[in-house]
């Protein structure tokens, strides 16, 4: 079916070359890409590093403006959007994702204009005026430090330019997609004082129909209506160069983003396990099995499916209680669901100066302040009918014991909100005698004020027009212990403070041995002094931990590159990446060694090949990587455990990956060009230990030694989250047309199944979705139709597990959007 789809589509393409159209007068030869992967300015082709780039054009005609656009079109790079649009999201890079979603720190580092941006609702600038965007794959933490663990990606926004230009432009698209966007810019003071500023707006009702009864009532605040996964974002900035002279030059820039953001459409899977007991209703499918939980203060067994087995269903599962209310397969999301609310500010300043003929200095400053949270989401029977908590006593029955006091109520959880203030500074000096050798070195210093809690809100079930309109007010964060505020009340939950402090030094050295061989050697020196305090406990509990620890680590990367002529390239390099360690909010007196869990690291040894050959018209790309990953970061069971327990982080063990990567790019003609990618990983647990699965008086799952293991070791699955297989195709045919330049374009990209635990029992399936666009240009005129998953392919994009209410939140992909982009250019 996708072949035939995909021959309608490539038919389109094919009318746009009908009689009286003209091939493009001009050479086939392959635009050069310059990018700052290497923190300088270089030939894509030049560089010792495997990169992924896209360039302003590129990006405002294929519309990539998420994370999961971008990595529909990169090799080697999944991202998770989750249900919660953002706010919990994890840009992968060849396999090494997290095995927990709400870590302060990502194993992908992300950088806007160099600047690093630490928090997932950070991590989408995409109404931003981009020069280009950057996807540098491998561990790069020797050039840009922390947390560049798996690779790094690098926006790049446009700056003043020294002629007065500028555009304005709109976008209408399906579902009540409506951009607006303008910027200017050029010279105030000619030659020497340039600016620019810019200003976008996007709004989106979203892809999905809410099947909810009450999903048009407009709760009061930001809440979710008719449609799921649409947006509301703003984006200013502004930016002034002055140059000083031909070799100084200063520039200052600012940013603003505001982001509010819907649940993607999603439905659950509902085990054994509950919050307050059991589930009469299970909708999972294997593991049968017996564990423990709460209901009220007394420990309670559960029996019942504890995991699904196999692929993910994209509609609900049958359930006799929606059944009842007439609702079988269908999505329901509760309206006062809200993702992300999110707003973010960004100053920069730099100054480049090259102070003599063979030394050049550079000055980066960046400050940002950014805060970000929602009220959380909530589906199904859970937003319909709630669920039974516990709120307290009633009496005492002496033959029966506690007689508790229940209460049905629909429960969202905000986890996690946040707010960031963070400043850095970076000094670079570079030597360049136009010789053999070449040095940089620098310094670098970074201050970070980080916090995060958690909201949980109690609301009637929306089952009625007054009930779903109702609001929340602050609860009481003094109740005793697994006691719960009934319907109408919030209460904060775990509230924790970071500071860091952030030293490093790096040096590189570069010696061109022959005209052909050139090997390098670069290296980082860093030492974090990080302190934390938390001041309430999971459900507003007593504080219990507080406490501060040292890291220090050397990350060095080496590179042996040779030119077998003047646009073929061989490369190989050996890099170090170190993802720091961090806190636990555990009782330090009861539980010490838990408290403070270490830095993981990875080697990682690439050698690959760059080729620009057919006099510049094809270029191909490929690279092959082995990676030993150590003391990887994940869940472990808590040595004091609590039924309200937050996760506890520790180094659960090793991880190996062997992976392969082919680009291409082929001007076949001046009319016809093809691209596409290719991308495996093997990403698999050598030595480690799921928690979760142990099979003892925490267990979550109850494994039976027959489904998965009773003890917990998952070595030689598959990490979770990862892809094995990916690849792009895209075929594009350009035209002169009375007087426009015709550009048509089809691709499609292809992503192999995720598995949802390292259990690998449940799986998202493959998926293969195609998008479509067709531009007109001119001198002045830019128009361009576009469509995303043209043929509205329905998959399950990611789901996420909660062991510990054996439940499984699964996020579905966005339908099918088409729209219209009209700017003009001076």
């Amino acid at each position: 079916m996708m072949k035939n789809k995909l021959w309608v589509a490539l038919s389109l393409i094919a009318t746009t070359a009908a009689p009286g159209t003209q091939v493009f007068a001009q050479d086939v030869q392959l635009e050069e890409i310059l990018v700052t992967a290497r923190k300088r300015l270089e030939n894509l082709q030049d560089i010792p590093v495997s990169v992924s780039a896209f360039t302003s054009e590129t990006i405002t005609a294929r519309d990539i403006r998420t994370l999961e656009d971008l990595a529909g079109a990169t090799t080697g790079l999944v991202f998770e959007n989750y249900a919660t649009s953002g706010l919990s999201a994890a840009p992968i890079i060849r396999g090494m994702s997290l095995p927990f979603t709400t870590a302060r720190e990502q194993n992908t580092a992300v950088f806007l204009d160099g600047i690093y941006l630490q928090r997932q609702s950070m991590l989408n600038p995409g109404l931003v005026e981009m020069e280009r965007i950057e996807v540098v794959k491998g561990p790069q933490s020797a050039v840009y430090g922390r947390n560049a663990f798996a690779g790094a990606i690098n926006y790049v926004t446009k700056g003043p330019t020294d002629e007065l230009e500028g555009f304005a432009g709109l976008t209408y698209g399906t579902d009540d997609r409506f951009d607006y966007s303008a910027a200017v810019g050029g010279p105030i003071i000619e030659d020497r004082l340039l600016g620019r500023v810019s200003y976008s707006a996007s709004e989106f009702d979203g892809h999905t129909d809410n099947e909810h009864p009450y999903a048009g009532i407009d709760p009061s605040g930001d809440n979710t209506e008719d449609k799921l996964g649409g947006w509301d974002d703003e984006v200013f900035s502004a930016a002034l160069q002055y140059n000083a002279g031909d070799t100084l030059s200063f520039e200052v820039s600012y940013f603003k983003n505001e982001s509010k953001r819907e649940p993607q459409a999603f439905h659950n899977l509902d085990g054994a396990r509950q919050f307050d007991g059991t589930d009469p209703e299970n909708t999972l499918n294997c593991l049968d099995s017996t564990t423990t939980t709460s209901s009220g203060v007394l420990p309670v067994e559960v029996s019942g499916y504890h995991a699904y087995c196999g692929e993910i269903p994209y509609e609900p599962v049958y359930r006799d209680d929606l059944a009842a209310l007439g609702y079988e397969n269908d999505i329901i999301v509760d309206p006062r669901s809200f993702a992300v609310h999110s707003e973010t500010e960004l100053f920069t300043a730099r100054m480049e100066w090259d102070f003599s003929a063979n030394w050049s200095m550079k000055y980066l400053f960046g400050y940002t302040d950014h805060s970000g949270g929602g009220t959380g989401t909530q589906a199904d029977h859970k937003s319909l009918l709630g669920e039974g908590i516990t709120t307290g006593v009633l009496g005492f029955d002496p033959e029966t014991g506690i007689i508790f006091d229940y209460t049905d109520s629909t429960i969202f959880n905000s986890n996690p909100e946040e707010e960031l203030e963070a400043s850095s500074h970076e000094v670079q000096l570079a030597w360049d005698g136009g010789g053999d050798w070449q040095f940089r070195g620098g310094l670098y210093y970074s201050e970070i004020e980080d916090a995060n809690w958690n909201r949980f809100f109690f609301s009637e079930p929306c089952n009625s027009q007054e009930s779903c309109q109702a609001g929340v007010e602050d609860g009481d964060p003094a109740l005793p212990d697994n006691f719960l505020p009934g319907s109408g009340h919030a209460l904060r939950g775990s509230e924790t403070y970071y500071e860091d402090d952030i030293y490093a030094l790096f040096a590189e050295a570069v010696w061109n041995v022959s005209e052909q061989l050139t090997v390098g050697v670069e290296a980082r020196y860093t030492y974090e002094d990080k302190t934390f305090e938390q001041i309430n406990g999971v459900f507003g509990t007593e504080a219990t931990a507080d406490g501060g620890e040292d890291f220090n680590y050397f990350t060095p990367r080496f590179t042996v590159q040779y030119q077998l002529s003047d646009y073929r390239m061989l490369y190989s390099t050996l890099a170090k990446g170190v993802k720091t360690g961090g806190f636990n909010p555990v009782d330090p007196e009861v539980n010490p060694q838990q408290q403070v869990y270490d830095e993981e690291e990875n080697w990682t040894l690439e050698a690959g090949s760059k080729n620009t050959v057919l006099d510049g018209a094809l270029l191909l790309n490929v690279a092959a990587y082995y990676i030993q990953w150590s003391d990887q970061q994940g869940i472990e069971a808590a040595a004091d455990p609590d039924g309200f327990a937050p996760d506890v982080i520790g180094n659960i063990g090793d991880v190996e990956i062997w992976g392969l990567e082919l680009e291409t790019v082929y001007n076949l003609n001046e009319s016809w060009a093809i691209d596409a990618g290719l991308s495996y990983t093997d990403p698999e647990y050598d030595e480690a230990i799921y928690s979760p699965a142990v099979n003892d008086a925490n267990s979550s799952f109850g494994c039976d030694d027959i489904t998965c293991p009773s003890d917990g070791d998952v070595s030689g699955n598959v990490l979770a989250r990862t892809s094995k297989e990916q690849a792009q195709l895209g075929i594009t045919y350009r035209a002169e047309m009375s007087g426009w330049d015709l550009s048509a374009r089809l691709d499609a990209n292809y992503r192999s199944k995720m598995y949802a635990t390292p259990l690998n029992l449940a799986d998202n399936g493959s998926r293969t979705l195609a998008n479509l666009s067709v531009s007109l240009r001119d001198e002045h005129w830019d128009l361009t139709l576009w469509g995303k998953n043209i043929f509205d392919e329905e998959y399950v994009a990611n789901s996420f597990v909660l062991p510990s209410f054996s439940g499984y939140i699964v996020g579905l992909g966005p339908k099918a959007t088409w729209g219209l982009n009209a700017r003009y250019n001076f």
